[in-house]
């Protein structure tokens, strides 16, 4: 009887945690997207697991694309050159996946700067759960300045 009690409460508590951990994960990507629109570089690179890469898949409007990949300390020291520059991006419709200590957030964006739409595309996220913090492990996004939404 305690066994079958205790493997009920072990599957009752397995949704409350998923649900904490999904929280948990929207919360950092919350606070990444904050660092991004305010040109924070040190939340920037802090938000992240030191070596992580970024890569950009950009969509020309002649149908071409090239695919760029450098470290995200690199990103940060464009965000501090940029200071001063508005910056608004929005993610449309978050999708946020999490198994255990590992979470993945697939998400449309659009970018304004200086109050003009840059381009939009899709960001995605790859976030571990390292000495109880979610932080980004891979970066990735599309860009393409043609098609995006007003």
């Amino acid at each position: 009887m305690i066994r079958r009690l205790a493997f009920a409460l072990a599957l009752a508590a397995a949704p409350a945690a998923a649900q904490n951990h999904h929280a948990e994960v929207a919360a950092a990507l919350s606070a990444f997207m904050h660092s991004i629109n305010t040109n924070d570089a040190g939340a920037f690179l802090a938000a992240q697991q030191p070596g992580t890469l970024i890569q950009i898949q950009r969509f020309k409007p002649d149908g071409s694309s090239n695919l760029e990949v450098f470290p995200a300390a690199e990103f940060a020291a464009r965000m501090r050159a940029r200071m001063g520059t508005a910056i608004d991006e929005r993610l449309i419709d978050p999708q946020i996946l999490v198994t255990r200590d590992f979470a993945h957030v697939w998400a449309p964006y659009s970018l304004d700067i200086d109050g003009k739409r840059s381009h939009c595309g899709v960001d995605s996220f790859g976030f571990v759960k390292t000495r109880g913090k979610w932080l980004i492990n891979s970066l990735a996004w599309t860009a393409d300045s043609t098609g995006c939404p007003k």
